[in-house]
């Protein structure tokens, strides 16, 4: 929580973190082992979904990704849970 003070008033502003920081490389890896790589364990039983999944173009989903494209989900996300408190 970030808190200022404008003129008399003291305001406070609450915003929504992820629950974890991707670029912390022991979280990450938890992730991929415990999340990632089950779930791939998982189409395991079933030929034709695994085929399908893996059988998906790599090069679209890094587009998909990028910032541009995700802007305005993004900025509505952090802008819908934000909070001032005085």
């Amino acid at each position: 929580m970030a808190r200022g003070d404008v003129a008399i008033h003291s305001f406070a502003l609450r915003l929504p973190l992820p629950a974890f920081n991707w670029a912390d490389r022991d979280t990450r890896w938890t992730y991929i082992t415990g999340d990632l790589l089950p779930r791939h364990i998982d189409l395991e039983p079933d030929p034709v979904l695994v085929g399908a999944v893996l059988g998906e173009p790599f090069w679209p989903e890094p587009a998909r990704g990028r910032l541009v494209s995700r802007l305005p989900d993004l900025l509505a996300d952090l802008t819908a849970h934000r909070q001032i408190v005085e």
